[in-house]
């Protein structure tokens, strides 16, 4: 069987990506309370062992399950599930989770809503504003495990387009202590055909039959999950409204849906492959996770990010350095940035900071910007950055910089810096070739190789 696979990106549906606001499903995580409201804090004593979450994704209902240690003495515990998303008036029904109950082995524990508000580290957590929580207090015997499930109904995020936007938030299960064990979140589709998705985040997302599920273990992630559908590609009149070519592209695209799902059983892995390269070559990951989920494990390589490009741009109140990071596999997530200077020996930490991207481009990049305002005109600097893909790959890229000068060194480093990984992926550097990154000092582009 020879099938090739054109390009096939649906580009009449004006997707609006991914956006935090349209995601009100999450992990529970615990609270403080001041007078005026709850906020989220890390605990350094519970740990999440385990998480399983059941997405229904046209009924609007979900069901988690977690099993929480507790490692020190006994204690009551508040926890809460984000009720509200911070949005304007039009965006408050469907920012709203309701029917909300908890249960603690097997028994309904009592529930308040809660007015939510920042915490002073609102920025370090990297969690989006809630203006209300559920919350339920959990008593711990020292050493104890409970188990708790939450249930609950939600509105979907719904665009003009007729694009239907489904999320998880991870980010709250990161802020117990530890790693999470194991976690597997589940979108059941619900009928909602294959070929009716129109981009999932992060690529880490496979399908089981038509079911999108995401599982890791020995987890503590950066990130949510995102899944954008339209059922609109099922309907007779929509497609008729669309011109000629638009109208070929999605048939074409579903039907090679449909042939993927009818005949992969009888199609050898080489073929499969083919097709699956084909389809990353033509950026539309759903179409690739839906090849890959009929080939059988391990059978696809992943690849580790690659900083493309590094742009370091003077403006009125100083400097910022801007990133360009792309992904084979689509999934750009993470990016790190030091900058420090050597001051007699001793080295100064300029700016240290992270980014996370909560989409990416159609062409598989993500664009990072850093505010770096204390560097100065005609100072040496050392330039570290890190990107990191969901699967813990990473690219590490190393230079000195002198604003407004000229590039003193480039180069790959083969000893990046230690960082925790959750994979077991390995580190891929192209150290054989020449690594080509882009700087621009004082409005002019050098190419430096390393």
């Amino acid at each position: 069987m020879n099938i090739h696979i054109k390009f096939f990106l649906v580009i009449v549906l004006s997707v609006v990506m991914l956006v935090t606001p349209g995601n009100v499903r999450a992990d529970d995580c615990s609270l403080g309370r001041m007078a005026d409201g709850v906020y989220p804090l890390r605990d350094e004593d519970i740990v999440m062992v385990s998480e399983y979450v059941n997405i229904k994704v046209k009924s609007g209902y979900a069901e988690c399950v977690f099993e929480f240690k507790n490692t020190g003495k006994a204690r009551e515990v508040l926890m809460g599930f984000p009720a509200e998303m911070e949005g304007d008036e039009e965006e408050e029904t469907r920012l709203k989770v309701e029917e909300f109950k908890a249960f603690q082995d097997g028994v309904e524990i009592p529930v308040k809503l809660e007015k939510g508000v920042a915490p002073e580290n609102e920025k370090a957590l990297g969690l989006p504003a809630y203006k209300s929580w559920y919350t339920f207090t959990v008593k711990f015997k020292a050493g104890e495990t409970v188990k708790i499930k939450n249930t609950y109904r939600f509105h979907p995020t719904v665009f003009s387009t007729g694009d239907v936007q489904i999320g998880y938030i991870l980010k709250t299960g990161a802020l117990w202590k530890g790693h999470i064990g194991k976690a597997r979140v589940v979108f059941d589709m619900e009928g909602i055909e294959p070929y009716m998705i129109i981009s999932i985040y992060p690529s880490t997302l496979r399908f089981e039959g038509d079911n999108l599920v995401w599982e890791q273990s020995d987890v503590e992630p950066f990130y949510d999950l995102y899944v954008v559908y339209n059922e609109s590609l099922a309907n007779k009149s929509f497609l008729e409204n669309l011109d000629e070519s638009e109208r070929k592209k999605l048939e074409d695209r579903k039907a090679l849906f449909d042939t993927v799902k009818q005949k992969a059983s009888g199609m050898k892995k080489e073929e499969l492959l083919e097709l699956y390269e084909q389809a990353i070559a033509s950026k539309d990951l759903v179409l690739a996770k839906y090849i890959a989920s009929r080939l059988p494990a391990g059978a696809i390589k992943q690849h580790p990010p690659e900083i493309e490009g590094v742009e370091l741009e003077k403006r009125p109140e100083g400097y910022s350095v801007n990133i360009l990071v792309s992904d084979r596999d689509g999934d750009p997530i993470l990016c790190r940035v030091k900058i420090t200077r050597n001051d007699g020996g001793r080295e100064v930490v300029e700016f240290e900071g992270q980014d996370y991207a909560s989409n990416v481009s159609g062409d598989f990049k993500k664009r990072f910007t850093f505010d770096a305002k204390r560097l100065k005109k005609g100072e040496k600097y050392h330039l570290s950055i890190t990107a990191e893909d969901s699967m813990g790959n990473r690219d590490y890229r190393t230079f000195d910089i002198v604003p407004g000068g000229e590039l003193v060194a480039a180069y790959l480093s083969e000893n990046p810096e230690p960082l925790p990984t959750k994979s077991t992926s390995a580190l891929v550097f192209s150290i054989a070739a020449a690594v080509i990154l882009t700087v621009l000092i004082m409005g002019r582009t050098r190419k430096i190789a390393g």
